[in-house]
């Protein structure tokens, strides 16, 4: 009888497969214990940054954000252009001249002859608005420019716990730096009326018009989690300076926004209409420069028509910003990468969210260029008839409007499942500019 033995090899196939037995099982056993953390790590955050509650919170987040990597790719500092001044461009430059066509953003924060209020008083403002979007990037660049320009921390601070110590032309300034960024959809005719007689009407337009600016400019930084750049103004930025002894471990945010703050109440897509229709014929709640200045301002026959519009008209205030304005609000509609019907959408949406009536007989008129009829368009108010990235962009624009504080990678990650980087960055900076339409228009009732 021959005795066959097994092969040399046999031993180590058995090692082998009682090995990966034995890592098979923990694999298992790791999926279910350490799965759901592994997933998350990997998935874009489904999570809002968190609204900081008092000045230590705020410098902690605000030193955070130069960690934070960017939601859309961006190239490196280094090397980048030089901007007007000058200077080499901070990100949120840097991300408009990677994404954007450069006749959308001409007008930017260009001062004008004819602007009055100062540097320190809007900045300011812009903090405060920033406070409310809970846009980390732009309250960073506020708390550097005010301290550059000389105010102390604790002046800084009481933008955030006390108004009432403020002086009163900064403290009304708040108010309503607060009121159009949290709740545009309830201005009165009382809130300019309460702005008199600290400013005047043509520094009531140019503060409406800078307050509206500045929420545009957050939506724009915040939902593509811009990173906080290291350097401004050839200045190192550090945010983690000391709390004055008065605000530390006290809580703050006379500007932020709730967490549970409740949607706002839209009115019927009839009542809409209605509203828009008498919203033209409506008086301003503040003088307006004449149609000649506006004529003026806009030379050439094709914005003959346009230069009758009161919100045209506003802008004359300030010839040379308003010219730009006008140009980027114009350029918005026709360049890009961004179908025609999709950015008439995104105006409509904004303008309901925000109860904007000249702006949403504005996106009536596109829309109805585009042959959309008023059975189609109050089916597109219902988010009824639109294709699946439609659909996507409208409630997008909805949240971004209502709840910018709410926006997180995977709000931006979802859309670039149906559209090129190019596009994300356009619909946002659209979405933006909407918002900047809505609230000028709509604070001064042109």
């Amino acid at each position: 009888m021959t005795v066959r033995f097994p092969s040399a090899e046999f031993p180590m196939r058995l090692i082998n497969r009682v090995a990966l037995g034995i890592i098979f099982s923990f694999a298992l056993l790791a999926a279910g214990v350490f799965g759901d953390e592994l997933q998350s790590k990997k998935d874009p955050s489904t999570q809002p940054k968190p609204i900081p509650t008092g000045r230590s919170d705020m410098k902690q987040a605000l030193e955070k954000l130069k960690q934070r990597k960017s939601r859309l790719p961006l190239p490196a500092i280094e090397g980048a252009p030089l901007g007007p001044n000058g200077r080499p461009v901070v990100y949120n430059g840097l991300a408009r001249r990677t994404y954007l066509p450069a006749s959308w953003y001409a007008a930017d924060f260009g001062n004008d002859p004819a602007m009055t209020l100062t540097y320190v008083f809007k900045t300011q403002c812009f903090w405060v608005v920033s406070r409310g979007n809970n846009c980390h990037y732009c309250l960073g660049h506020q708390e550097h420019k005010l301290h550059d320009a000389g105010l102390s921390d604790r002046d800084i601070a009481l933008l955030d716990y006390d108004w009432q110590q403020l002086d009163p032309m900064v403290r009304k300034g708040a108010e309503i730096s607060r009121k159009i960024t949290l709740e545009p959809h309830l201005i009165v005719d009382n809130d300019v009326v309460k702005l008199r007689p600290d400013f005047t009407d043509p520094q009531i337009i140019e503060l409406v018009y800078t307050l509206a600016m500045f929420n545009s400019v957050n939506r724009w930084t915040d939902a593509l989690g811009i990173p906080q750049d290291q350097r401004m103004r050839d200045k190192e930025i550090n945010f983690l300076t000391e709390v004055d002894a008065e605000f530390q471990g006290k809580s703050g945010g006379l500007a932020a926004a709730a967490d549970d703050t409740p949607a706002r109440q839209m009115v019927s897509y009839d009542d809409a209409l209605l509203k828009s229709e008498a919203a033209a014929k409506r008086a301003p709640r503040v003088e307006l420069p004449s149609a000649e200045a506006s004529a003026k301002m806009l030379p050439g026959l094709e914005a003959a028509e346009d230069a009758k519009e009161n919100w045209v008209r506003a802008l004359a205030s300030f010839p040379e910003v308003g010219l730009k304005q006008y140009q980027a609000l114009k350029s918005m509609e026709k360049e890009g990468k961004v179908p025609a019907r999709l950015k008439a959408i995104i105006a409509w949406s904004t303008a309901r969210k925000n109860s904007a009536w000249t702006a949403l007989r504005v996106a009536r008129q596109r829309l109805d260029k585009l042959g959309v009829n008023d059975q189609s368009l109050r089916q597109l108010d219902k988010n009824e008839n639109l294709d699946a990235s439609e659909k996507m962009v409208k409630e997008f624009a909805e949240k971004l409007t209502e709840y910018p504080q709410r926006i997180t990678d995977a709000d931006i990650e979802n859309l670039r499942k149906s559209f090129t980087d190019q596009q994300v960055a356009e619909i946002v900076y659209l979405i933006a500019a909407a918002n900047m339409f809505d609230r000028f228009t709509e604070t001064l009732s042109l």
